[in-house]
C-alpha cells in the first residue's frame, strides 16, 4: 500500500525546499506547480479556455501564457480567481491522479507538493497532509529576496487560506522557522514514523471519483 502524503504551506513558507527533503529521504515526489505549467503549454486546450475567459491579451505572440498579465487580471477579483481555479484545478487534479496510477507499487511513500491543496479541495486524494509553517516575517523576507515587492506579497497572501487554518486542517506540521538542519530532521523523523508505524498498512480512505478506484 502506498501512503500518499500531501504537503502544502503558505506563500514563502519554504514548502518546495521541504518537499525536496522528502525526496532526499526516499519519497517519490509529484509537483503540482510543474503540472500546472504543463497543462498551459502553447496550443493546449486549456489555453483556449483561458483566452476565452480572460481575453486574448494573456496569450503572447508565440502562443505562450503571459503569467504576469493573467495575475494582474485575476488577483484582487474573487470571481475571476474562481473562474481561473475552475479551469486549471480539474486538469491538474486529473494529471496528479494519472501520475499516482503510474507509480511503482513497491513505493511506500508518495508526496504530492500542492501549494493550494486545501483551496483546490484535493484533500480527498491524500492519506495525510503535512503543512510547512514559519513566521510571517520570515515568509516576507524570503519573498522579498526573490524580487517580489511588499504589496505583491500581501496581495498574494490575501488570496490563500491563513496559515493557522491550514495547521488546523493538517495531520502533521513541519516548523521551518529554524535552521535547515532542524527542518531536515523533522522531515526525516516523519518519514521514519510513517514507515515504522502501521500507518502504511491501513485501508486507505482516499477516493478517486474520476476512476472509481483506489491506488493500492
Amino acid at each position: 500500500m502506498i501512503y500518499v502524503l500531501g504537503i502544502t504551506g503558505s506563500f514563502g513558507s519554504g514548502k518546495s525546499t521541504v518537499a525536496g527533503m522528502f525526496g532526499d529521504a526516499g519519497a517519490i515526489l509529484v509537483d503540482a506547480d510543474e503540472i500546472a505549467r504543463k497543462v498551459v503549454q502553447p496550443n493546449s486546450p486549456i489555453m483556449g479556455k483561458l483566452a476565452d475567459a480572460f481575453g486574448s491579451d494573456i496569450v503572447t505572440d508565440d502562443n505562450r501564457l503571459d503569467r504576469q498579465r493573467l495575475a494582474d487580471i485575476v488577483f484582487g477579483d474573487p470571481q475571476k480567481t474562481s473562474w481561473l481555479n475552475a479551469i486549471i484545478h480539474p486538469e491538474v487534479r486529473k494529471e496528479i491522479l494519472h501520475r499516482m496510477e503510474e507509480v511503482d507499487k513497491s513505493v511506500s511513500l508518495l508526496v504530492l507538493d500542492i501549494p493550494l491543496l486545501f483551496e483546490s479541495g484535493m484533500q480527498d486524494i491524500m492519506d495525510g497532509i503535512a503543512v510547512v509553517v514559519t513566521e510571517e516575517e520570515r515568509r516576507f523576507e524570503r519573498l522579498l529576496t526573490r524580487g517580489i515587492g511588499p504589496s505583491e506579497v500581501e496581495r498574494r497572501l490575501e488570496h490563500q487560506m491563513p496559515q493557522s487554518e491550514k495547521v488546523r486542517n493538517a495531520d502533521f506540521v513541519i516548523d521551518n522557522a529554524g535552521s535547515i538542519e532542524n527542518t531536515r530532521s523533522q522531515v526525516k523523523n516523519l518519514v521514519q514514523s510513517l514507515r515504522s508505524n502501521e500507518i502504511l498498512n491501513y485501508e486507505s480512505q482516499r477516493h478517486y471519483p474520476e476512476s472509481g478506484k483506489k491506488h493500492e
